[in-house]
C-alpha cells in the first residue's frame, strides 16, 4: 500500500465516511475504493464550506474532512480556513504537497509554512512511515482543547512510497475530557491493580482528603 491508500484506511478507521474535495488530488480516487464518498466541490472556498458546517451540525463529535491539490489548491481555501479558525470550528485540512526535492523552490506555495497563522496546527509528512504518528498528532490536537482547524500537508513523492507497516495497528483517538469519565476511571483502576510495583506521581494541587478514622 502507498501512502495514499494507507491514510485513506486509516480515515475510515477513525470513521471519516465521506471526503470533500477539489481535484486533482490521488486520496480521492484512493478513498471512494474503500467506501469513504467522495462530495466534489466546483470551487476549494467552498469544499472548505462543506467540510466546516459538517463539523458545527455534529459539535465536534464528528468532524469534516476536505481535501485539495497543492498550490493553487491549497492556495484557494485559505479564506475558508482562516474563518474556521475565527470561529474554532474543529475539522481536518489534507492539502497535497509538492515533492520534498522543490520545497523552497519558488513559486511553490507550501501550506504548512502559510497555514500556521490561521489553523490551530499544521505539519508536514516528511517519511511514508510517519503517517500514522502525523494524522494521530492532527487529530488529538483538533479534538482536544480549544477546537479549531488543523492541517497535513502530503508532499506527492512521500504519499506515493511504499507504506511498510500494518494499517490494522492505527488506533482511534479518542476525545479525553476535563472531568474523567467513568470508563477512563475504570481502566485506571484495572492498570493499578494489575501491575506488580505502581507509582503514582501527584504534583502540586493534588488534594487527598482523608475521610473519618481510616483510608
Amino acid at each position: 500500500m502507498n501512502g495514499y491508500e494507507v491514510l485513506a484506511r486509516m480515515l475510515q478507521i477513525e470513521g471519516v465516511e465521506f471526503l470533500s474535495a477539489f481535484p486533482a488530488q490521488p486520496l480521492i480516487d484512493v478513498s471512494a475504493r474503500i467506501g469513504i464518498r467522495p462530495v466534489i466541490c466546483r470551487q476549494e472556498r467552498t469544499g472548505v464550506n462543506i467540510a466546516d458546517g459538517f463539523s458545527r451540525i455534529s459539535n465536534g463529535r464528528k468532524f469534516g474532512v476536505f481535501t485539495m491539490q497543492q498550490g493553487p489548491g491549497a492556495e484557494n481555501c485559505f479564506a475558508g480556513v482562516a474563518q474556521a479558525y475565527a470561529d474554532s470550528v474543529p475539522m481536518l485540512i489534507l492539502a497535497g504537497g509538492e515533492p520534498l526535492t522543490r520545497q523552497g523552490v519558488s513559486p511553490t506555495f507550501e501550506a504548512r509554512r502559510n497555514f500556521q497563522y490561521v489553523t490551530k496546527w499544521a505539519a508536514q509528512i516528511n517519511r511514508v512511515e510517519d503517517i500514522p504518528n502525523m494524522l494521530r498528532r492532527a487529530i488529538i490536537q483538533m479534538k482536544h482543547g480549544h477546537p479549531g482547524p488543523v492541517l497535513l500537508e502530503m508532499p506527492g513523492d512521500v504519499m506515493r512510497s511504499e507504506y511498510p507497516g500494518n494499517v490494522e495497528e492505527y488506533k482511534v483517538v479518542r476525545r479525553r475530557e476535563s472531568l474523567a469519565s467513568r470508563e477512563d476511571v475504570r481502566e485506571l483502576i484495572e492498570a493499578l491493580l494489575k501491575a506488580s510495583s505502581p507509582i503514582i506521581v501527584a504534583g502540586k494541587g493534588c488534594c487527598i482528603r482523608k475521610q473519618r478514622k481510616n483510608w
